[in-house]
């Protein structure tokens, strides 16, 4: 059984159709991007998961973790000064992520 995610009012609806606005697709991102993608979806902002954990009626929410389609970026080991990152909004390189892309720590590695 899938997670309950939507509330009434979050279905769209066209040509008789329901369809949830919000859909789980489980398992890691780098095993399921271009599943989601196929779909016509796109993996949800930390932002949406965000809201959607302070503000949703549904338990799922909290219970549960999520991954992003937003990528947050770390300078490598040593060159950590500041303890500064860049969080990427969107992120192409998750969004394209197939079952054999390279990862490091379960991070996808980014050349700078």
């Amino acid at each position: 059984m899938g997670l309950d995610l939507n509330t009434e009012q979050e279905h769209i609806r066209t040509d008789g159709l329901e369809i949830p606005f919000f859909k789980e697709f489980y398992g890691l991102n780098v095993k399921r991007a271009s599943e989601v993608k196929a779909a016509g979806r796109v993996l949800a902002p930390v932002y949406v998961i965000m809201e959607r954990k302070a503000n949703s009626p549904k338990s799922d929410w909290n219970a549960n973790y999520f991954d992003s389609g937003d990528g947050f970026a770390y300078p490598a080991k040593g060159a950590y000064e500041g303890r500064r990152f860049k969080v990427v909004l969107g992120s192409q390189e998750l969004t394209d992520m197939k079952k054999d892309s390279d990862l490091i720590d379960k991070g996808l590695l980014k050349p700078s």
